[in-house]
Formats: structure tokens, sequence, C-alpha cells
């Protein structure tokens, strides 16, 4: 959490850090979205967000599919993951263009029951209603309800339920949302083995060294190969390996994490996620200082913005 600024925003993200931590679990981050990213969501979607949402994206552009948040009550909860901006967009513009012909596609005949006054009637998709989470297999998400009724909030989240479709009423805000979420998170981190099952991290690979992670109990390691020179924290003594996918390509791999050089260009990936850095040259070093923390010649680099 070093060089966070501690909003309740990111009081809560060290909140859901604790808990993950205590179920032996690395809270795995992708790089924070950039303002132009961010500003993407209303000049594409139209709603403007609030500030709470908008700094979770500011320390983590999503959770790269794994379930941060829980809806729901007791052991029944529903775990979600936080899309990315791309993710979020990708699916509002699978919904355009918005009109009555099209929504009438998503008409909720109410059969889960009458809808709560505090949210719009009968639609199932709605410009407005925008995903933030999705539940695995695409069966359910969070939307921040940017066109409540007159009983509702602006903000308010709102959930989506598949089969049979339904829309209901979750809280005023997210971030009375994030709260609620990680006090139910908290109650079942006494028992770890069932909060591991529930938020599905049994089946991910999370046998990640440290290396990564903590510079404490990294072992730099350096590969020279075409003029290039890298260095690479190691978990453990001899655990990355270099190979030459081609010709023109390099990889440093230290699953499930991989650097490749591939015609100049630079990019990181972490269980198949892959993120750009741009251009290098021959007779660069480029060291690798943590998860997603690269610097090419000294100097930090961001990723390259997906929006």
């Amino acid at each position: 959490m070093r060089g966070l600024r501690l909003t309740t925003t990111a009081k809560e993200f060290a909140r859901l850090g604790r808990v993950y931590q205590r179920l032996g679990y690395p809270l795995k981050k992708a790089p924070p979205a950039s303002d132009s990213q961010i500003a993407a969501i209303a000049n594409v979607t139209g709603v403007e967000v609030d500030e709470s949402l908008k700094e979770l994206w500011r320390i983590s552009n999503g959770s790269r599919q794994y379930a941060w948040f829980a809806e729901g009550e007791d052991e029944d909860f529903t775990p979600h993951a936080f899309l990315s901006i791309k993710e979020v967009l990708n699916f509002w513009n699978l919904f355009a263009p918005y009109d009555e012909e099209h929504y009438a596609k998503w008409y909720d005949d109410e059969s889960w029951g009458e809808r709560d006054r505090r949210v719009q009637r009968h639609l199932i998709r709605h410009c407005k209603w925008l995903s933030f989470t999705q539940v695995g297999g695409a069966s359910g998400r969070l939307l921040f309800d940017a066109d409540p009724t007159d009983a509702g909030k602006y903000g308010q989240i709102i959930e989506y339920v598949h089969d049979p479709d339904g829309i209901f009423w979750s809280a005023d805000s997210f971030l009375e949302f994030f709260q609620r979420s990680n006090d139910l998170l908290e109650e079942f981190s006494d028992d770890p083995e069932f909060l591991a099952e529930s938020l599905e991290l049994a089946d991910q690979d999370v046998a990640v060294g440290p290396g990564l992670r903590s510079p404490e109990t990294c072992h730099p390691r350096t590969f020279e190969f075409d003029g290039f020179r890298i260095t690479w924290p190691e978990s453990e003594p001899g655990r990355a390996r270099h190979w030459q996918r081609n010709s023109d390509a390099h990889l440093i791999s230290d699953a499930p994490y991989k650097l490749c050089l591939d015609n100049g260009k630079l990019s990181f990936e972490d269980d198949g996620l892959v993120f750009e850095y741009g251009s290098v040259a021959t007779g660069d070093h480029i060291r690798v200082a943590g998860y997603n923390e690269i610097y090419v010649n000294d100097e930090l680099r961001k990723p390259i913005d997906d929006v």
C-alpha cells in the first residue's frame, strides 16, 4: 500500500488486502488507470461515476478476474470481479444503440417479484446502468445507476442477475457497497478454507514466489542477450528462465509472469494478462523492480493505456 493516498476507498482496499493476506493469497493488482482512461467512461457512455469508484480504478484498473467483492448475505454471497475500464466500455458497447425498441428486448416482467421503487421498472439493460463487476460466466453484474427513480439516489448500486433475469437494489453508493462487502469478507476470514473456496481462489495459480511482491525476499538476476540487459527479481535463485521464442522474440519466464521482448517492443504478462510498455533499443537496461514496476535505463515506464 506504499504511496497510496489514504482516501476512504484506499482504506477499504487495504482492508481487502488484509483479508487476502489472512487467507494466504496475494491481492493481485493491475496497473492503475490513467486520467485519460477514467475520462473515457464519461466521454463514451455519458455516465459520470463518483469519485470513490474512480479512486479504485486509480489504485488498480480492474481485479484481473479475481473476486474482490461479495454481494449478498451470510454464506450465500456471490463473488464479483472488478472490471477494468476497457472491459466496462466493451460491455457497454454491446448494447448500443440504446433506444426503447432495443430496450424492449430485455423487458423485465418482474418474474422475481416487484422491483424496488428506487430502480427504474421493467428494463434489464439501460445506457445509464454501467456495469463495473462480473460474476464468472457473466451470470451477474453490479451496476452504477445514473438514472434512479425519484425515490433513489444517483450512483446507487444495483445488481443484475441472470436466469431468470432480474434487477435488484444493492446500496446507496459504491463506497457503502465496498464497506459492506469487506465487512462480510472479514466475517468469514475466520474460516479461510471456506472463504478461499467461495472466492474461487483455490483454483487459481497463486504459487507465486514473493520476488515480485517484496524487495526483502527477492534475488536479482541479470540476463544479457542481443545487446539487452535485463534484471529480474527471482523469488528463488534459479527460478527465472530465459528462452527465445523465435528470431525476434525473447522471454524471461518466472511463472505465472513473463517479460517479453518482441521486435523491440516490451511487454509484461501475468496469468495471460498482457501489459504493453512501448519500444526499447539495443543497449537498454530493463529492470523489473516489482509487479508491473519496470524501469528502462533507470526511468520508470508506465503501461500504455488500453482505452
